[in-house]
């Protein structure tokens, strides 16, 4: 199955400009009723409709035919074709990249992110007769307390992100993200510990 094709499917059909692994568990969802991954997905109250309406809160964007995978993507696919040749197959299938998904300690990847909901489709992947990772299950990062947030003009998008990046690259420490609250004005959230207003004002004031 080709993975990429499934998510990108997805992706597009929100308008998103982005292709994340959260595209490939919805067309799962939305693929063959007795897909194993479906299932257990299901079981644990994950279906097409909680993902969708939590994906169409990540906003469209502007430009989707320039539509490319995300970082996350690519590590989460390269850990399921990790577990698709430990098991024999040539390429991953959806199963094989649900547990990618589950034994990704990035939260953010499932609606719920929780110890809770990973145990409990886990549970319902050993019961339809999957065969788990040997490699003990990675506890999940702690949860972002963005408590601060600032509006700003849609505009001004590219101008402040890319500022922010500069500032506070993935993987610095403190967390940040970014969306759209209607056509004309997005908003970034962020942990304390960064000047969002500072970073936001400065960026407004180079682009004059």
């Amino acid at each position: 199955m080709n993975l990429l094709n499934l998510a990108a499917g997805e992706a597009m059909r929100l308008n998103h400009g982005w292709i994340g692994p959260q595209h490939a568990l919805l067309g799962v969802l939305r693929g063959d009723s007795g897909d194993v991954a479906r299932q257990a997905l299901e079981r644990a109250g994950v279906d097409a409709e909680v993902v969708e309406t939590w994906l169409s809160r990540a906003g469209s964007m502007e430009t989707p035919d320039q539509l490319s995978p995300n970082p996350r993507w690519y590590t989460v696919h390269g850990r399921a074709e990790g577990f698709a040749y430990a098991s024999g197959a040539a390429e991953p299938d959806t199963v094989h990249f649900l547990l990618a998904v589950l034994w990704d300690r990035t939260r953010g990847l499932l609606p719920e992110s929780s110890e809770g909901t990973r145990a409990v489709i886990i549970t319902a992947m050993r019961d339809l007769g999957v065969e788990l990772p040997r490699s003990p299950l990675p506890e999940l990062e702690p949860s972002a307390r963005m408590t601060t947030y600032v509006e700003f003009p849609r505009r001004a998008t590219d101008d402040i992100i890319a500022l922010l990046g500069v500032r506070h690259p993935p993987g610095s420490g403190s967390k940040w993200a970014f969306n759209y609250k209607n056509d004309d004005v997005a908003y970034v959230r962020a942990e304390s510990g960064i000047d969002l207003q500072g970073i936001v004002d400065e960026a407004l004031a180079r682009d004059g």
